[in-house]
């Protein structure tokens, strides 16, 4: 019985855990719309989350039952044998034994109950209500921390030679961008460390942790050049609904943004702490309109974040696409993005790489 319960709630805890980030994936990937829209993924997440929780309640309700059963069947066959020891060997033995034997079974029967029914419920994620206020902001401890005025980005005029040196993070767009920024600058005297890592991105750091990651690559770095450049490119991996710090937020919401800042302040703040400069790269425009309103969402996000600790962003959309719309191929008919409508293909990269290079040389960034 409590295997079935268990596998029950087994079933229901995965399907409310990974309905919506499926829904964003097949999004991203296929460019189509989800047979699911967001708000019906985040209303049947929460039906099932209600339905594993009254599963909970069922299968505590059953075990109570025959845990009852039981201890109190286990009492008599204890209190009949130990009787019966005793008169076979002394007849002499007082029958208060039998309340003894059973205030001792009692509390351990009492003890298992408590501890399966604990295990239980450690393994159902907690609901917690949003309790947003009227601005729809969260009433938690969700505020990142605020930049310090004076704790800006590291500062350093960019010279391509042997005392630059640059480590790009991001997802796989930024895998695209960094095969071009290697080939466009193949002959200079620049390092390059490209950790980028397809599907990941800020949100999910069961998944990837990218500020453990960029803090354990620069404590590691040997032979560490003058001057640290980062370049930074994610969203297309985030944007959906999602817990943070146990509370589930929805994309777009004042309080998702709120946990979101926070991610990024994370990655200004390691890279302030190691005197590394960072630039960060807008994600480009997509061939869906539903989720290139949310790339632009989260670009905004990206250059607030850039502006408040003194940094640099760069829309790399600005390369490859014509009035922030989709550019499948540019003039001269050769391709700029992948069929799947996110990615860039080799050609296009090779294309922002060099717009990003000549902003940079000439200490541009886009305007705030």
């Amino acid at each position: 019985m409590r295997a079935f319960f268990g596998v029950f709630l087994a079933f229901f805890t995965l399907i409310a855990l990974f309905l919506r980030p499926l829904s964003n994936y097949y999004e991203a990937k296929y460019q189509k719309d989800f047979f699911i829209t967001d708000e019906r993924a985040m209303a049947l997440s929460d039906k099932f989350i209600s339905a594993a929780e009254d599963g909970l309640q069922s299968a505590k309700s059953t075990i109570d039952k025959l845990t009852g059963t039981f201890s109190g069947d286990k009492k008599q066959v204890a209190t009949s044998t130990k009787t019966e020891q005793n008169l076979t060997a002394t007849k002499t033995k007082p029958a208060n034994l039998n309340a003894q034997n059973t205030q001792n079974l009692t509390p351990t029967i009492g003890a298992v109950k408590e501890a399966n029914l604990t295990a239980q419920t450690a393994q159902l994620p907690a609901k917690t209500a949003l309790n947003l206020d009227k601005n729809g902001s969260l009433a938690s401890n969700l505020t990142p921390s605020a930049p310090d005025k004076t704790n800006k980005s590291a500062t350093f005029d960019i010279e391509l030679n042997e005392n630059l040196g640059v480590i790009l993070i991001g997802d796989s767009i930024m895998q695209g961008f960094g095969w071009g920024f290697e080939n466009a600058l193949k002959t200079s005297k620049i390092s390059i460390k490209n950790m980028a890592k397809a599907s990941t991105g800020l949100t999910n750091k069961k998944f990837y942790d990218w500020s453990e990651e960029l803090k354990a690559a620069l404590a590691g770095l040997e032979n560490r050049p003058r001057n640290l450049l980062i370049f930074a490119l994610f969203g297309a991996n985030d944007a959906y609904s999602y817990t943070f710090d146990e509370q589930a937020l929805d994309f777009g919401t004042d309080a998702w943004r709120e946990a979101y800042e926070g991610r990024i302040a994370e990655i200004y703040e390691i890279a302030t702490e190691y005197g590394a400069q960072v630039v960060w790269l807008g994600v480009p425009c997509m061939k869906s309109e539903k989720f290139d309103k949310k790339m632009k969402a989260l670009n905004l996000i990206y250059k607030d974040s850039a502006q408040k600790y003194g940094a640099r962003y760069i829309d790399i959309g600005g390369a490859i696409c014509k009035g922030g719309k989709f550019l499948k191929a540019g003039a001269d008919k050769k391709p700029l993005r992948n069929d799947d409508g996110v990615h860039i293909s080799m050609n296009g990269a090779k294309k922002v790489a060099v717009y990003v290079v000549d902003k940079l040389l000439n200490g541009q960034s886009d305007k705030f």
